[in-house]
């Protein structure tokens, strides 16, 4: 989303609001639309960059009150990197 690049799914980060507020779903299972976003910190920076306008976007909010921490979103997806990354490693050293 942020930086616009095609990753694998485990290489991902799934956004979903829960509760009123946008969080990173590192199981995926929440419910509702959800965002992918690169666990990278510039891709995080580019999501909610300008009020989070392309995550809003992303997540088709439109006027609904959420709350879109921006800091503590971008230390979830920074955080979910490194989970993100050892299942990709992990997946792929099965399929082998």
């Amino acid at each position: 989303m942020g930086c616009r690049t095609r990753r694998p799914r485990a290489e991902l980060v799934r956004l979903a609001v829960a509760d009123g507020h946008v969080r990173a779903d590192l199981a995926a299972r929440l419910p509702g639309r959800g965002a992918w976003c690169c666990p990278d910190r510039a891709c995080a920076e580019a999501a909610v960059a300008r009020e989070g306008r392309a995550l809003r976007r992303a997540l088709r909010l439109g006027p609904r009150r959420v709350t879109l921490d921006g800091e503590a979103l971008r230390d979830q997806i920074a955080a979910a990197g490194g989970r993100t990354a050892d299942h990709a490693n992990a997946s792929r050293s099965v399929s082998r």
